[in-house]
C-alpha cells in the first residue's frame, strides 16, 4: 500500500508540457488591444509565403496590415480583434493577387505534448488552419473555411467577411517553437484574415520535464531497495 502510495506521489511531480508564449489574436498591439489607425503593422503574425502581388517584391507584407474593406472587429460582437491582410510599399498599398497567403503565429511550448485550441476566425475568401507548414487541414471543428485554402474556393458566401468560424482542435507540438498556420485562398480583391478569442487548454498529454523524470527514477530505485532490505529482514531471498 505504502509503495502505491510512494509511486502514485512520484508519478503527480511530472508536470505536463504548457505553452509559455503569449497567444495574439489579429489586429492588436502588444497590451492585446486593438489598434485605432488603419495601416498599423501587426508584429504577432508574419507571412511566410503569398503569391506575386501587384507591387514589386521584397513584400512589405512580412508585416500584416490592418484592412478597413471589411467590418470592423466591434461591428461583428468583439472589440479583442480585427481584420488584417497584406499590403506592399510605402503606402502601402493593400495586395490583390490571386493565391494561397500563408499568416503565422509562433507558438512556443516548454516540451512536447497535445494541446487543445479554441477561437474564432474569418478569412478572404477561404481558410484552412495548420500547424508547423502542414499542408493537410487540422482535425478539428471550424478548422476550412469556405472549401479550405486552395484554388476553386467558394467566393461567394460573404459571411466569411462578417461572420466568424468557431474552431476548435487538439493538436501535438513539438519541444520549443511551433507556427500556427492560418492559410488563405484569395481569388481576387484585397484579402484578409481574423482571428478572435485565440486559447488553448492545458496540455492533454505531455513529455515529462527532465528533472521530474529524474526525480521518478530516483523514487523507484529507492522503494526498490527499501523492498529488497524489507524481504531480507524477514528471512526472505536475495
Amino acid at each position: 500500500m505504502k509503495a502505491a502510495v510512494l509511486i502514485l506521489a512520484l508519478a503527480a511531480a511530472t508536470s505536463a508540457a504548457t505553452i509559455t508564449s503569449t497567444l495574439y489574436d489579429t489586429g492588436v498591439n502588444g497590451s492585446g488591444t486593438p489598434f485605432t489607425t488603419l495601416g498599423a503593422a501587426d508584429s504577432h503574425f508574419t507571412i511566410t509565403a503569398e503569391p506575386a502581388g501587384t507591387g514589386t517584391p521584397p513584400f512589405d507584407a512580412i508585416t500584416t496590415y490592418v484592412s478597413g474593406y471589411y467590418a470592423s472587429g466591434s461591428s461583428i460582437g468583439t472589440t479583442t480583434a480585427d481584420w488584417i491582410g497584406t499590403a506592399y510599399g510605402a503606402g502601402p498599398t493593400l495586395d490583390t493577387a490571386v493565391g494561397l497567403y500563408n499568416y503565422e503565429e509562433t507558438v512556443v511550448t516548454s516540451g512536447a505534448g497535445t494541446f487543445m485550441f479554441t477561437g474564432d476566425w474569418g478569412t478572404d475568401n477561404c481558410g484552412t488552419i495548420t500547424v508547423n507548414g502542414g499542408s493537410s487541414p487540422i482535425s478539428g471543428t471550424g478548422t476550412t473555411i469556405g472549401g479550405g485554402a486552395m484554388a476553386g474556393c467558394s467566393t461567394t458566401n460573404t459571411s466569411y467577411f462578417n461572420t466568424p468560424t468557431a474552431f476548435s482542435f487538439t493538436v501535438n507540438l513539438n519541444s520549443g517553437t511551433n507556427s500556427l498556420d492560418f492559410n488563405v485562398w484569395n481569388s481576387g480583391g484585397p484579402t484578409a484574415l481574423f482571428v478572435d478569442h485565440l486559447a488553448t487548454g492545458a496540455a492533454a498529454s505531455g513529455t515529462p520535464e527532465p528533472s521530474s523524470t529524474l526525480y521518478l527514477l530516483t523514487g523507484l530505485s529507492l522503494l526498490a531497495g527499501a523492498m529488497v532490505r524489507r524481504r531480507r529482514a524477514c528471512g526472505g531471498g536475495a
